[in-house]
């Protein structure tokens, strides 16, 4: 059974919950066949962090930089990319929001498989998160998993019958609620956690 390695750098920590999610759930349907490492940019600050995982994506099959806000976000950007060019890995590196010429003519692998991985982290969630997965099993060990095309998850609601929650909501937009009836308030997220309209 083939194992691929990713080396992972998340700036928002928002992907981290859906990739390892996803991690766990791969690993039940089809067995060990992930090893992702994931740190965030404040994990990065500490040397010995930074070294080992430098150590393990010197190793590994893939590298993820995972960017919102762009290469400015993470302050040892270029020591990561240098050593990770050093070592011969495929590098991914984009804004998690827009794709950003700069960063795409950074990264080192094939334009569409750039798309492909910048699309499933942009949609977020467990779902695309596994999928993400399992196309980059396919892209760079050569397997041959069926794989989801990204897509943007589901809003997710939820509601209170509590009035603490709706008159805060109602005064951030400058109107006010009346006490008399009962009220409802409702919110709305996308299945990764980021708010959504």
């Amino acid at each position: 059974m083939k194992k691929i390695k990713i080396a992972y750098i998340s700036t928002t920590g928002l992907d981290i919950f859906p990739l390892i999610t996803a991690l766990k759930e791969l690993e039940t349907e089809k067995g060990d066949v992930a090893e992702v490492i994931l740190r965030s940019k404040d994990d990065l600050a500490d040397p010995k962090t930074m070294d080992d995982f430098m150590s393990f994506a010197a190793g590994s099959d893939l590298a993820i930089l995972s960017l919102h806000g762009g290469k400015a976000i993470l302050g040892s950007f270029d020591e990561i990319v240098l050593r990770i060019n050093e070592a011969n890995v495929p590098l991914y590196a984009q804004d998690t929001s827009k794709l950003d010429p700069e960063l795409m003519s950074i990264s080192t692998v094939d334009r569409d498989v750039h798309t492909s991985i910048f699309r499933y982290l942009a949609y977020g969630g467990k779902d695309n998160c596994k999928n993400l997965l399992l196309y980059c099993l396919n892209q760079f060990l050569g397997t041959s998993y069926e794989v989801g095309e990204p897509k943007r998850p589901p809003g997710k609601g939820y509601t209170t019958r509590t009035s603490a929650i709706l008159p805060r909501l109602m005064n951030t937009s400058g109107r006010t609620t009346k006490k008399a009836g009962p009220q409802l308030g409702c919110g709305f997220t996308t299945a990764s956690g980021r708010p959504t309209t």
